[in-house]
């Protein structure tokens, strides 16, 4: 898997994990998932983790974005949907939550019909995928 969307998806993930100011322990469990089931190893996570020190969220949301347009369409929309699976893992998705992704979904070029298709069909976390 293209470190691009890993480290794309682990900016995201920050963002919406911030977005409702309470970060569940389903939420957590889920995260560890999605980390474990991407091959994310701790030297990517540590890279990812200093890169938080002195950046606002706007500037994770660009660097995000940007390195998720480096991607295909297929990790696009596969990183939109880990995204949504994350937000509602808490059981709930907050305004805030389903405006990033929307805002997302746009900026990578990623239409909200295929996201809610992918996600009826497809297990966002399936290795290789």
């Amino acid at each position: 898997m293209k470190t691009s969307f890993k480290l794309g998806l682990l900016h995201l993930l920050y963002l919406v994990t911030n977005c409702d100011d309470d970060l569940s322990h389903k939420e957590i469990t889920y995260l560890n998932s999605v980390l474990a089931n991407n091959d994310i190893s701790e030297h990517l996570l540590n890279t990812f983790r200093q890169s938080l020190n002195n950046s606002s969220h706007e500037e994770l949301y660009r660097k995000g974005i940007a390195l998720l347009n480096k991607c295909s369409e297929e990790y696009r929309l596969r990183a939109i949907g880990i995204i949504y699976q994350m937000a509602k893992s808490d059981g709930q998705i907050h305004p805030r939550e389903e405006r990033l992704m929307l805002n997302v979904g746009k900026s990578i070029f990623i239409e909200p019909a295929k996201v809610l298709q992918q996600n009826k069909t497809n297990n966002f976390f399936a290795a290789g995928a």
